[in-house]
């Protein structure tokens, strides 16, 4: 009888260090979970943040192009008042 009784004892002191360890790795999930999910976010406003970017850069070239026409169309009107021809090369 007090075999048994200590095999129990055993079998319950396993089973209790066994939902231990189940409960260690349920946090540990979370927190996987939970910095997995932050990187997700931080990935999506870098995203966005390139996205910017990219359309502020593509303004400001549409821009300098724009200018650049003005002004040689500009010069082209000063000089051409002045007599002077051109041949443009295409």
């Amino acid at each position: 009888m007090m075999r048994i009784k200590g095999a129990t004892a055993r079998i319950k002191g396993a089973t209790s260090r066994i939902k231990g360890a189940t409960a260690r790795i349920k946090g540990a999930t979370a927190r996987i979970k939970g910095a997995t999910a932050r990187i997700k976010g931080a990935t999506a406003r870098i995203k966005g943040a390139t996205a910017r970017i990219k359309g502020a850069t593509a303004r400001i070239k549409g821009a300098t192009v724009r200018v650049k026409g003005k002004a040689i169309a500009l010069l082209a009107r000063q000089l051409m008042f002045q007599g002077a021809t051109f041949k443009f090369r295409s």
